[in-house]
């Protein structure tokens, strides 16, 4: 049966070189991904897949406070101490050496570039990861990979 996080992200921590996965939720409206998160094992890679609560959701509208309590709830509810959230610190547009406004779409599809994103590092609080590469859940799973969704 499909579910929102069908797709993992592994990503690679900037100061540490260290890989770690993460699920990346999809719909087909904003609606129904509001809210989830997942947060990684920093020992064993386990992804937990959960949603916020209403207050924790509240507080990620302006910092985030509410993704810190998310993992202090959910280690908790785990017996755990290693689960960690990690989420999107910033997005780097591509820099074109023309003005993009002025092509065609034609044009300008032979020169789009994706956006360069950046997500919060679970090893070093201080720095960031990007996304190395993108696999099916299935694919995660069956290389060892455990999700596990409360």
């Amino acid at each position: 049966m499909p579910s929102n996080y069908d797709t993992i992200l592994w990503l690679t921590s900037e100061s540490t070189g260290k890989r770690f996965p993460i699920a990346q939720f999809s719909a087909d409206t904003d609606m129904a991904t509001t809210g989830w998160v997942s947060l990684t094992g920093k020992d064993s890679h386990d992804i937990v897949v959960t949603t916020l609560t209403n207050d924790e959701l509240r507080d990620t509208m302006t910092d985030t406070a509410g993704y810190l309590r998310l993992e202090v709830r959910i280690n908790a509810q785990l017996g755990r101490t290693d689960l960690v959230c990690c989420w999107m610190t910033a997005v780097e547009e591509p820099t074109y050496d023309v003005d993009i406004a002025t092509l065609s779409f034609q044009a300008f599809r032979k020169l789009h570039r994706p956006p360069r994103l950046f997500y919060r590092d679970i090893y070093n609080a201080a720095g960031r990861a990007t996304v190395d590469k993108e696999v099916s859940r299935r694919a995660f799973e069956r290389q060892g990979g455990r999700v596990l969704r409360l």
